[in-house]
């Protein structure tokens, strides 16, 4: 996760449409340490995921991410299978991987990074679309629900890293 790792950490107001968002302990950090400084990142995540353990293992860093200023927003629209990062209005990164550790280390997935405003304008504005289409999810919402479902998230995504 590399790409994803550096772009994050030195950006100015990336948004991201991770369909599966299993980060690892830097890309979270990064990602934190972004939203800690002032910056404006928003995780738009699909409100259906086909996956039910990844949408575990993504509702299990919601809280933290939240306590962070990160804004996430879960689209109705089906699943996003847009894997897409605009950083600073400038640079963007395409491709196939995911957000997690199996597209770039199992399945040897990739990403391009593209430097130019044409282009990340118009990947910005195709993520305007997905913002309208999607609904805020606030860490009041996140802390309702059932401690035995947080366990269980939280479980999941120590036991996804052995495999």
């Amino acid at each position: 996760m590399p790409s994803w790792r550096s772009l994050t950490a030195r950006s100015g107001k990336p948004v991201s449409l991770p369909p599966y968002f299993v980060p690892d302990l830097p890309l979270l950090a990064a990602i934190q340490s972004c939203a800690r400084r002032g910056v404006e990142i928003t995780l738009i995540l699909p409100a259906r995921n086909d996956s039910a353990v990844v949408a575990a293992i993504t509702s299990a860093h919601y809280v933290e991410l939240l306590a962070a200023h990160v804004t996430l927003r879960e689209y109705h629209g089906g699943l996003l299978h847009a894997k897409t990062l605009v950083v600073d209005r400038s640079v963007t990164l395409v491709g196939s991987a995911n957000m997690d550790f199996r597209s770039l280390y199992m399945n040897f997935e990739n990403n391009i990074r593209l430097y130019s405003d044409d282009v990340s304008r118009a990947v910005a504005k195709d993520k305007k679309r997905f913002i309208v289409g999607s609904t805020p999810i606030s860490l009041e919402e996140v802390q309702s629900q059932s401690k035995a479902r947080a366990a269980f998230d939280n479980l999941l995504t120590n036991v996804w890293l052995v495999f």
